[in-house]
C-alpha cells in the first residue's frame, strides 16, 4: 500500500513538472503580415489629357487612402476618380493595418488632346449677282478648304486585339505596330460590329505607343460589347487592326 501511494505521489510531481516544462516553451511569433494593395489601373506611370484619372485596385484593408483622402473598398475592391490639377502628379495609394503601411505611387502626365482627322466641313453655296469680290477674283485670296480625310486601312497582322473579361472589367491587350506612328486610340460599340476610328470616336488614346494593354471598367451587362484598336500615323492616316468583342 506504501509503495502504491509513493508511486502515485511521483506521478503527480512527473505531471506537474511536464507542464512547467511545457509553458516555459518559448512561443513562436511571426511578423505581422503588410496590408495587401495591387494596382491594377491605369498603371504605375501614365498619360492623360483628361482633367481625371480612375485609380482601380485591390486591398485586404478596410479603408484605402488615395490622394490623402479615405475611401472605403467594397469586397476588397475600389475604383476611385481622383481629379488632376497639374500637369506632372505622382498619386499616392495607402493601406494600413495599425502597425504597417503599404503605399504606391501613381505617376501621371498630362498631355495635350490628340487632333481629330477625319472631320469634313460642308459648306453651302449659294447662287448671287453681286459683284465679285476681290478674294474672288484673286484664287490665292479664297480662304482654304479643308482637305478630304486620308484613307482607313486595315491590317490583318498589326495591333491584333485580344479581349477577356473578368470581375473588374475587359481586359484588353494587342500587339505592336511596325509602320511609325504617334498615337494609339481604342474605339468601342455595343451596336457597330465593323466599328473603327473615325467613324467612332475614341474612348481612350495613348500618345505612349508602347503601350500594349488596358483595362475597359465600364462593360454593360447582358450586351456584345465591340473593341478595336488603331493607330494615327504621323499624317494623320489611319490603320485599325482586328475587332475583338466580349459579352457580359
Amino acid at each position: 500500500m506504501k509503495k502504491t501511494l509513493f508511486f502515485a505521489i511521483l506521478g503527480v510531481f512527473a505531471v506537474l513538472g511536464a507542464g512547467c516544462k511545457a509553458s516555459e516553451q518559448p512561443v513562436q511569433t511571426g511578423a505581422m503580415p503588410l496590408p495587401k494593395l495591387d494596382i491594377l489601373s491605369p498603371g504605375l506611370a501614365t498619360s492623360t489629357w483628361q482633367s481625371s484619372i480612375h485609380i482601380v485596385g485591390t486591398t485586404d484593408a478596410k479603408i484605402v487612402w488615395v490622394a490623402k483622402l479615405p475611401h472605403e473598398p467594397y469586397q476588397g475592391k475600389f475604383d476611385i476618380e481622383v481629379n488632376l490639377d497639374k500637369d506632372e502628379a505622382s498619386i499616392p495609394v495607402s493601406v494600413g493595418n495599425g502597425i504597417a503601411t503599404t503605399t504606391i505611387d501613381v505617376k501621371v502626365t498630362k498631355v495635350a488632346v490628340p487632333s481629330t482627322p477625319g472631320v469634313k466641313t460642308t459648306t453651302q453655296t449659294k447662287t448671287t449677282t453681286r459683284t465679285p469680290t476681290t478674294a474672288a477674283k484673286n484664287p490665292s485670296a479664297n480662304p482654304k478648304s479643308t482637305p478630304a480625310p486620308l484613307p482607313v486601312k486595315f491590317s490583318g497582322t498589326e495591333m491584333q486585339l485580344d479581349v477577356s473579361l473578368d470581375a473588374y472589367g475587359a481586359n484588353l491587350g494587342w500587339t505592336m505596330a511596325s509602320s511609325e506612328f504617334k498615337t494609339y486610340v481604342i474605339v468601342k460599340s455595343t451596336t457597330d460590329p465593323n466599328l473603327y476610328f473615325p467613324k467612332q470616336f475614341w474612348i481612350k488614346a495613348f500618345n505612349d505607343i508602347s503601350t500594349r494593354a488596358w483595362r475597359d471598367t465600364a462593360v454593360a451587362a447582358g450586351k456584345t460589347t465591340y473593341y478595336r484598336v488603331c493607330n494615327i500615323a504621323l499624317d494623320q492616316s489611319v490603320t485599325c487592326g482586328n475587332v475583338a468583342h466580349v459579352t457580359k
